[in-house]
């Protein structure tokens, strides 16, 4: 499988180990990582006010040259991850900032958030999958307690990342217990909290604002 993919500059400067490690790993997995050309700087962070424009037009870029290529768009930074996303959405959902991103790009197709948007690490769950990442650890870390950090960025906010569960660690991760997607699914979690009996009324209400959910009490 062919992805475009989306460095950025994180990874071209202070952590390019990280980009030639995803890349060997990509490759030993059968995906390949077909960097897009001129891409340029993300902003780094997603810019909230309505009226900005500009600083969303290098994501709006890189996502149209995917959608050129016929492809998906991968990330490995969290920071671009988080900004290549909610700018898609934006094209996708936002009837101003897609028309006037458009006529400001003069692309040869204008582009309607086609692209799809995909994390390193989704794709290791969701088309590699745990089983064969498994099969094909050469040098496992045997004994090694290893404790995940995902950070808010690849996982807020929540209905326009669709990462999964906010703050839920995942326990033996390479297993075929977690081959089951439903696992991740956050309806199914957010169902669980609600209905503990030991949550007070205030802290489902502190749930249902965290989870953007309608309040039940």
């Amino acid at each position: 499988m062919v992805y475009s993919y989306y460095p950025g500059c994180t990874l071209k400067n202070k952590a390019q180990d990280l980009d030639r490690y995803a890349r060997l790993s990509a490759q030993a997995l059968g995906i390949t990582l077909e960097e897009i050309e001129n891409w340029q700087c993300c902003g780094g962070v997603y810019p909230m006010a309505k009226d900005e424009i500009a600083t969303k037009l290098s994501s709006v870029r890189a996502l149209a040259d995917a959608k050129a290529h016929g492809r998906d768009l991968i990330t490995l930074c969290s920071a671009c991850h988080n900004v290549l996303k909610q700018v898609n959405n934006d094209m996708l959902t936002d009837e101003d900032i897609c028309t006037r991103a458009n006529n400001y790009l003069k692309l040869d197709e204008e582009y309607h958030g086609e692209t799809k948007v995909v994390h390193y690490l989704e794709m290791l769950r969701d088309v590699v999958g745990f089983d064969t990442l498994k099969s094909k650890v050469v040098n496992p870390l045997t004994g090694k307690k290893i404790g995940a950090y995902y950070g808010c960025l690849l996982l807020r906010p929540g209905k326009v990342l669709q990462m999964g569960v906010p703050g839920r660690c995942h326990k033996n991760v390479g297993t075929a217990e977690h081959a089951d997607k439903s696992q991740f699914s956050s309806e199914r979690r957010h169902t669980e909290l609600l209905s503990s009996p030991a949550r007070g009324a205030r802290g489902r209400r502190r749930l249902q604002k965290a989870y953007l959910l309608p309040s039940t009490v």
